[in-house]
């Protein structure tokens, strides 16, 4: 679909059939799953300085320690279910490749035809760190053994992929989404572990008197759930990631990095930094991202390239750290 102007709003029920199909998409890929220490790597040094002025936020960033260095940026990931359809067959030889890219680290979705065991020996091998793990299914009977395999492999970070439009039609929906992550959260932090939620469009495009269902969501929710913010999908939604990235402050931990036309949810992505967003201004921001993860759903161009297009940006501009 070629870029232009954001469309009229649609009908509800358009925007939930979209929405839907979208998560047909991820449901399919089975049980997802991710692991992450980024404490073990990296620390903010503390700024007295923030201020809730986006642009003023734009003029400072903390410093973060990296395998002994000093740098005002963090680390870079990538989101693997970026590269899904490649990893079907071969997943060892994507995460080779993904490290000869010079990513830092990865955004485990599913370890598609390897073992938890046999995909630790591939990282270590490349060194590649894990940052974190989506979870699509919040179904205790689901969670548990998800979280079993994660903490067998020492991680201690997942994110709940997504809740469907329905879960944000109206303020008794975000009540019981709220409590659903709640929950979850309650189940993962009595296991050491940490709970974030990663956004889609829907959370932004949905208003309930005035504000967003993503400022009400997380309103309701235990403060020790994160944010994995998604600054494309938020700008798909309507949003300005700046400005969610001010209103919640340190709890943005993650940040989905991806670009397109943020037209239309169906568009197809390219690689970050030739597409419609401006990404200095946003990453500036985000005082409080612990990674920078490149997520791209779909590319009409050969995912490999823009994924690595995508590190050439972000590294090579000083927005995101990458191998020394």
């Amino acid at each position: 679909m070629p870029c232009g102007r954001r469309r009229e709003p649609n009908s509800a029920a358009d925007r939930n059939r979209v929405g839907l199909s979208f998560l047909g998409q991820l449901v399919s890929l089975g049980r997802l799953v991710s692991l992450g220490r980024p404490e073990r790597l990296f620390r903010a040094d503390p700024d007295p300085t923030r201020s809730a002025d986006p642009e003023a936020l734009l003029a400072t960033s903390p410093r973060f320690v990296y395998e002994g260095g000093m740098t005002s940026a963090p680390p870079i990931a990538v989101q693997l279910y970026s590269l899904r359809e490649q990893a079907k067959d071969d997943f060892a030889s994507v995460l080779r490749r993904v490290a000869e890219m010079g990513y830092v680290g990865v955004e485990l979705a599913g370890f598609h035809d390897l073992t938890p065991a046999q995909f630790m020996a591939v990282a270590n091998e490349t060194g590649l760190r894990v940052c974190s793990a989506h979870a699509g299914n919040l179904d205790p009977d689901v969670l548990n053994p998800l979280l079993d395999d994660v903490q067998s492999v020492g991680g201690d970070t997942v994110v709940a992929a997504f809740l469907p439009p329905t879960s944000f039609a109206d303020l008794d929906a975000v009540k019981h989404s709220a409590e659903t992550l709640n929950a979850t959260n309650t189940i993962a932090r009595s296991r050491g572990l940490r709970l974030g939620y990663h956004n889609h469009w829907w959370e932004f495009e949905t208003i309930i008197d005035g504000r967003s269902a993503w400022s009400h969501l997380f309103e309701q929710l235990d403060p020790t759930v994160f944010a994995e913010l998604d600054v494309y999908w938020a700008t798909v939604g309507g949003a300005d990631p700046v400005s969610v990235i001010v209103e919640h402050g340190p709890r943005v931990r993650l940040l989905h990095v991806k670009d397109g036309p943020a037209d239309d949810p169906k568009s197809a992505m390219v690689p970050v930094g030739s597409g419609s967003l401006d990404m200095p201004r946003i990453l500036a921001a985000a005082h409080d991202a612990q990674w920078h993860i490149v997520e791209l759903d779909r590319c009409d161009t050969d995912m490999f390239a823009a994924v690595a297009d995508s590190h050439g940006f972000l590294v090579a501009g000083g927005h995101s750290a990458g191998r020394a």
